[in-house]
């Protein structure tokens, strides 16, 4: 999606777009949002009131971006885990058990 400006009305548009397209599904596609301090950020943090979570990287350091991408990638790979470890294996065992 283009944004036809570099201010706060133009992004908060944008999202407001996304978020209509999404519909519900919006914080599960968009889980966190990383943005550097640019005043056309300046609004961004009121997304967080559809359960999207909002951080800005300090200025001059847009290596923060990708750091938090890779920890957000490491976090969603536990969640994966953790749901293997409650849900899927606890049902293997009993199986076995009961077989």
């Amino acid at each position: 999606m283009k944004i036809p400006g570099k201010d706060p009305l133009s992004v908060m548009t944008a999202m407001e777009v996304l978020r209509e397209e999404y519909g519900e599904k919006f914080s599960s596609v968009f889980k966190t949002i990383t943005a550097d301090n640019g005043t056309e950020f300046s609004e961004l943090s009121n997304i967080e009131k559809y359960g999207v979570l909002v951080y800005f990287a300090h200025p001059y350091s847009s290596w923060e971006r990708l750091k938090m991408k890779g920890i957000t990638a490491f976090l969603d790979a536990l969640h994966l885990r953790e749901n293997l470890l409650i849900d899927i294996l606890p049902s293997r065992f009993s199986n076995m058990l009961t077989a």
